[in-house]
């Protein structure tokens, strides 16, 4: 963490009441307790023009505004998908065209999820971590993913011509897209609902929910899903946010899409 992350961290600590201080206090280290005080001193020591940086930075950090660029980008991807939707050829089933364009509907949809998690921890959930060996974990699930999902297959999506570009655009904007909207799901507000962090049990529960979800054809399909979420629920433990898990499945799906169709 560094020394300005340090500071930010003591001005708040600084600004938390009493009784909630003393209450948080018990689950800290007498080092943790000992370096927060040093940052506030620190952060007391530095000039005025200085200290109203720090302060506006942990501002941002803290704000509860809710920004319209989700909703925007929704906007703009649902738009898209429509236009799409008329362009494309009636050359499909219906119940095939409707498949087709299914994921990249969740894919539209998928930046509204951001308005169910409080700004403060979008900020949070959504930065690249600080240990080497979780993106050593982010490689080998990713592999694990890609063979996962060829495995589950798109049975939906048999005799699509190969070569039809704009087939195979629809296809990658759904895959790159909807997992936006499941990771935030699966990986954050369900787990939430059970227990304390990180979750153990509520990611054990929303596994399950997962892989339902996906309407499983079969036994081994459901085992197919269970592990996928579990994959990434271990990610999304290990990493401490969605920034992994979420170009894991992305990348995975994006990749599984061109191994097929291309």
């Amino acid at each position: 963490m560094s020394q300005v992350k340090r500071e930010q961290s003591a001005l708040l600590w600084r600004l938390l009441p009493g009784k909630f201080r003393r209450e948080i206090a018990r689950y800290l280290r007498l080092a943790d307790l000992q370096e927060l005080n040093a940052a506030f001193d620190s952060y007391k020591k530095k000039s005025q023009s200085d200290r109203r940086l720090i302060e506006e930075a942990l501002s941002r950090e803290i704000s509860r505004e809710r920004r319209a660029l989700p909703a925007l980008l929704s906007i703009l991807a649902c738009m898209i998908g429509v236009l799409l939707w008329f362009i494309y050829p009636d050359r499909l089933p219906e119940h095939t065209r409707l498949a087709l364009f299914a994921p990249m509907l969740l894919g539209g949809l998928a930046p509204l999820a951001l308005y169910f998690v409080p700004p403060h921890r979008l900020r949070a959930l959504f930065r690249l971590p600080d240990q080497g060996e979780s993106f050593v974990v982010f490689v080998c699930v990713t592999l694990a993913l890609i063979w996962l999902i060829s495995l589950i297959g798109m049975e939906d999506f048999i005799g699509v011509i190969h070569q039809d570009r704009l087939t195979l655009l629809i296809l990658l904007l759904g895959a790159g897209l909807a997992p936006l909207l499941e990771e935030i799901l699966f990986r954050e507000l369900l787990p939430g609902l059970v227990g304390r962090s990180p979750y153990f049990a509520g990611h054990a529960a929303s596994v399950l929910v997962f892989a339902l979800a996906h309407f499983p054809s079969s036994g081994s399909m459901l085992c197919y899903y269970v592990l996928a979420g579990g994959f990434l629920s271990v990610l999304r433990i290990q990493t401490g946010g969605l920034l992994l898990p979420l170009a894991a499945h992305a990348i995975a799906n994006i990749t599984v899409v061109l191994v097929r169709f291309w």
